[in-house]
């Protein structure tokens, strides 16, 4: 008869037990890991509008802007909004008119980045001719009427054309950055 001592009798359970938590250590290893779904980070939209018109009205009343586009999506985790094709014409006289392929607006609307055949055009008046600017990218700021880029511009006006580096303008200057060249025609009469 063999008799174990206790410690003996335990080595077996304890090889046992390190090849079982071995064998589960390599089973975990060797599974691919699950991407972690953390909703936070994705970029999906909570709604979206087909055939979107906007009208914004200043403290008294009057019709101060209009926003229309073919599709407007809203992500709801960076609070943006993605429009296609939009149209904004502000509606002070001169009306003026900004469109371009495609835009971003941020979260409470303030800022909106225009991109892809970015063209804004003012109407003749009795004082000014006629008035283009092309550019392919655009940052406005509705409220405060102004925009601004840092991208290639070409401004016409009447035959004259110039072409620059960049722009600032509100409702009543525009510069445009340098380094700029272009033709300028004598100043012709404006419309009656």
């Amino acid at each position: 008869m063999v008799f174990l001592r206790s410690g003996e009798r335990l080595f077996p359970l304890f090889v046992l037990a390190v090849l079982a938590g071995l064998t589960f250590w390599l089973e975990r290893l060797s599974q691919p890991r699950a991407e972690a779904t953390d909703d936070r980070q994705r970029h999906d939209p909570d709604f979206y509008v087909d055939g979107l018109q906007l009208r914004r009205f200043d403290d008294e009343g009057r019709l101060q802007y209009s926003l229309f586009a073919q599709r407007m999506v809203h992500y709801p985790d960076d609070d943006t909004t993605e429009v296609l094709a939009p149209r904004l014409s502000w509606h002070r006289a001169p009306v003026q008119v900004l469109s371009a392929d495609r835009a971003t607006i941020d979260g409470p609307g303030e800022t909106v980045i225009l991109e892809g055949n970015v063209q804004l055009t003012r109407p003749a008046t009795r004082q000014a001719l006629a008035m283009t600017v092309q550019t392919p990218v655009l940052t406005v700021h509705p409220e405060r009427e102004t925009v601004h880029t840092e991208a290639p511009v070409v401004l016409t006006q009447g035959r004259s054309r110039i072409e620059g580096q960049g722009l600032i303008a509100d409702r009543q200057r525009a510069v445009l950055g340098g380094p700029a060249r272009g033709t300028l025609y004598p100043r012709q009469k404006a419309m009656p």
